[in-house]
């Protein structure tokens, strides 16, 4: 599979590794692989080449949706993301019911126009998305992996860190599944439980030949020219070499027209990069307005910020509200994060952003001789990092 890496194609969220796992089972796959463009890079893809033959159906086309009773309209004015759109479906059912019967006729409308089209003389068919009932019916898939009878279930799968909780499913990801920064892969391996019920349904021939897609790899240490999919296929590699990984921070020309504007002062809010999940800080010359707190809300939920991007490309706001471009998913936090003018910045590792924090007696003693210790999490410090420190406190020991 291969997408734009959208919010709901993302191959690093849980939810969609979890979705991935399930049609891995449920299709009886040999190996599954998953792959999303890299940002600013929609054009390399080629299901990104139907919108400009859906763009055809959307000309002249007016679309409105009928209204709801004034207080879910107040309601939807008040609540410009979809994110809390979905909560307020989620407390209310009849504002739910309301809203879904309100896009009715819109949805129906689109169906119709993408219809009528054609790609390469066949028609464009239109699906309906899965309902409840459907998500309920694959999700019992997962009981075929619970042969510890420890209870596994969609429902209990929350979070990333809910797999600990089952070791079925801990074996079943380290056996068969692959994490990159842009790759999801899951592959049988032949030897364990799921496997001698499952068999691989290829010959073992070609099942011995199927690998791993493979990592880029650099013709030579720091090189732009990458090694040929044939010279690396079938050998062990890393993420190491993901061009991503290995940029280095160069001020770009609007950060050097934003001289002097990158300074706590103008810290106003932090946006989170869809890439590596580090909350990258948000500046401008005057406080934010609800007008633009909402537009970084709607970047933000439809995940189009990255590292090394603009904010805003274009508009009235690219130039008053900004973020340091140059920079990448491999650079450490800001120090202006952490000045938390706005007050709602919760403590997150100055290396890799996560929330989870640590403190320990190391870190202790070092808040006794410095006046800033940046935060760090446990698994940054066990990798062998250790906090970032600023002003050494001075001591009234005397001299000896």
């Amino acid at each position: 599979m291969y997408t734009d890496g959208g919010p709901d194609h993302r191959s690093t969220f849980w939810s969609v590794q979890l979705a991935c796992i399930l049609i891995f089972i449920s299709l009886d796959l040999d190996m599954l692989v998953t792959a999303r463009t890299a940002p600013m890079a929609s054009y390399a893809n080629p299901a990104e080449r139907i919108m400009s033959l859906l763009n055809l159906a959307l000309q002249n086309v007016a679309l409105e949706r009928p209204d709801m009773i004034e207080d879910y309209e107040r309601k939807m004015k008040r609540n410009g993301s979809m994110t809390k759109v979905r909560n307020i479906g989620e407390k209310e059912p009849d504002f739910k019911t309301a809203l879904l019967q309100s896009t009715k006729h819109v949805i129906s409308k689109l169906d119709d126009r993408f219809s009528r089209l054609k790609w390469k003389d066949r028609n464009v068919n239109m699906h309906e998305s899965a309902n409840i009932d459907d998500i309920e019916d694959i999700g019992h898939l997962l009981s075929i992996l619970d042969h510890l009878d420890e209870g596994l279930s969609i429902e209990k799968l929350k979070t990333k860190k809910d797999i600990e909780k089952f070791k079925c499913l801990k074996n079943f990801i380290d056996l068969h599944t692959r994490e990159r920064q842009y790759t999801y892969q899951i592959k049988k391996c032949g030897n364990c439980a799921y496997c001698t019920i499952n068999p691989p349904r290829l010959s073992q021939e070609l099942f011995d030949n199927l690998h791993w897609l493979p990592d880029p790899v650099p013709v030579q240490k720091d090189s732009d020219e990458y090694k040929s999919f044939d010279d690396v296929y079938g050998e062990e590699t890393d993420d190491s070499g993901r061009p991503s990984l290995v940029s280095k921070n160069v001020p770009t020309s609007a950060d050097l027209g934003h001289k002097g504007g990158f300074v706590a002062a103008r810290a106003r809010s932090f946006i989170i990069c869809r890439e590596c999940g580090k909350r990258r800080v948000v500046y401008s010359g005057k406080r934010l307005t609800i007008d633009q707190m909402r537009l970084i809300e709607r970047v933000q939920e439809e995940f189009i910020f990255t590292c090394g991007a603009p904010l805003f490309p274009d508009g009235v706001m690219k130039e008053t509200v900004y973020v340091r471009e140059g920079q990448s998913c491999n650079s450490e936090m800001e120090t202006t994060y952490y000045s938390d003018v706005s007050g709602l910045n919760t403590p997150v590792c100055f290396f890799c952003g996560d929330t989870e924090v640590i403190t320990n007696q190391e870190i202790q003693n070092l808040k006794q001789e410095y006046g800033i210790v940046r935060p760090i999490c446990d698994t940054c410090f066990q990798g062998g990092k250790r906090p970032a420190v600023r002003n050494a406190l001075k001591t009234n020991k005397k001299k000896r």
